[in-house]
């Protein structure tokens, strides 16, 4: 079991605040079954270059390394979570901030309405041949874009990830058979930040998308593990 979109990675960004908690987070996410952890610290290019950014997390990642004590540890990939930004699809060197060893780059758009060039820009990074665009937690886009906007975002080879606190909701139950239906949900990601505050917990939301999407809906998640990450 994957959880491609977690804050794990120590004093990175508003996620986990020491490598104890960290720690603490891989275990819980490996004791509901989850194999491999995807650290995606959010990026941000107001704030820093690349360069810095991949220095800085790999010094964080370092210290998580060494904090391990033997126990039985998800497997960990390095990622990013990139803050839209003017300009991003034409960044150099943006595959960089890729989910490693996959072509996949995690991309959060505006929660708001998303305007022309917006979205002409994330299907130009989208299309470009460098990366393969995947949207991060597209559940809090809902209220604010019509679905057909996903689906023409997905017809340009755009996937999507949902966020497990979404999936794990009842009252969001026909939106997630619908998205399912659709085809649009491809990823699930815990999208952690802590002990305390949107804890690690997936395998209710698996449960739901389960009873909710049918075997087709947890068919697709497994589809797409197994095309990137096996």
């Amino acid at each position: 079991m994957l959880d491609i979109h977690t804050h794990i990675l120590p004093g990175m960004d508003d996620g986990s605040r020491s490598v104890r908690e960290s720690l603490e987070m891989l275990r819980t996410l490996r004791g509901q079954g989850v194999d491999t952890v995807v650290l995606t610290s959010h990026f941000y290019a107001e704030e820093e270059d690349p360069d810095s950014f991949l220095e800085r997390r790999q010094k964080a990642y370092d210290r998580l390394v060494s904090g391990m004590d033997g126990d039985d540890y998800p497997k960990l990939l390095l990622g990013a979570e990139v803050c839209y930004y003017i300009g991003v699809s034409r960044t150099e060197g943006i595959e960089r901030l890729c989910i490693e060893g996959t072509p996949l780059l995690m991309l959060e758009l505006p929660k708001t309405h998303w305007d022309r060039s917006t979205l002409e820009e994330t299907i130009e990074l989208a299309t470009d041949g460098r990366v393969i665009v995947l949207l991060a937690h597209i559940d809090r886009y809902l209220e604010y874009n019509k679905l057909d906007i996903f689906e023409m975002l997905s017809m340009r080879g755009a996937l999507m990830q949902i966020n497990a606190g979404f999936a794990e909701n009842r009252k969001n139950r026909r939106m997630l058979k619908s998205l399912f239906r659709s085809g649009l949900v491809q990823f699930i990601g815990t999208d952690c930040h802590g002990m305390d505050i949107r804890t690690p917990r997936i395998a209710p939301a698996l449960e739901m998308i389960g009873r909710y999407a049918g075997d087709d809906g947890l068919s697709a998640l497994d589809f797409y593990e197994e095309e990137f990450f096996i």
